[in-house]
């Protein structure tokens, strides 16, 4: 009998829509094994937002420039107790709009569900390096893929988590072979 894995891939924009990716979370936990989230913000600060300016959302119509929410992994922690997960940073120090003076990432979150024995796990850098904005010019933020590793019906698998790299100018895909690509460790 062929195992079966269900995954699901999101930006979540920093947990700019809060109660809607929720409440999408809420609906899907029972029927995925695997979460894989871009653009989340991490602290271990006391801030809630990744701007300080920021009015309360009851100040506020809700709309999609509410500003990113500075703890969005420990609350996805919280609505997915029954995943472990792990983060992976990006850029520390700066949230979309700009630098920040309290401790806060951005980066990549994988949650896969604790049924699944995961083997290993990491992240390489396939654009520039970890902290390596310019300025405010977000298309030169380092491009990290997070992976994790494990065995299901004794067959491995591995699971690749990428946010792709924004340039302003649309999308159009350009393929050509490389010799050097990086790696996960084989099993």
């Amino acid at each position: 009998m062929a195992c079966s894995l269900r995954l699901e891939t999101l930006n979540i924009w920093g947990g700019r829509l809060y109660h809607a990716l929720l409440a999408h979370i809420r609906r899907q936990v029972d029927n995925v094994d695997i979460f894989c989230f871009q653009e989340v913000y991490t602290t271990q600060s006391d801030h809630l937002w990744a701007r300080d300016d920021f009015a309360p959302p009851s100040a506020r119509r809700l709309t999609n420039d509410l500003p990113e929410r500075a703890n969005m992994y420990q609350e996805l922690q919280g609505v997915l107790p029954e995943f472990d997960s792990s983060f992976a940073s990006c850029q520390d120090g700066y949230a979309y709009h700009g630098p920040v003076d309290f401790d806060l990432s951005f980066g990549l979150a994988i949650f896969a569900r604790k049924t699944l024995y995961v083997d290993g796990m990491g992240e390489y850098f396939v654009h520039r390096a970890r902290n390596s904005v310019v300025g405010r010019d977000n298309a030169t933020i380092g491009r990290n893929l997070q992976y994790i590793q494990f065995h299901l019906d004794r067959k491995p698998f591995t699971i690749v988590n990428m946010h792709g790299l924004w340039n302003g100018k649309g999308k159009r895909i350009v393929l050509k072979e490389s010799s050097s690509h990086a790696r996960p460790k084989p099993f």
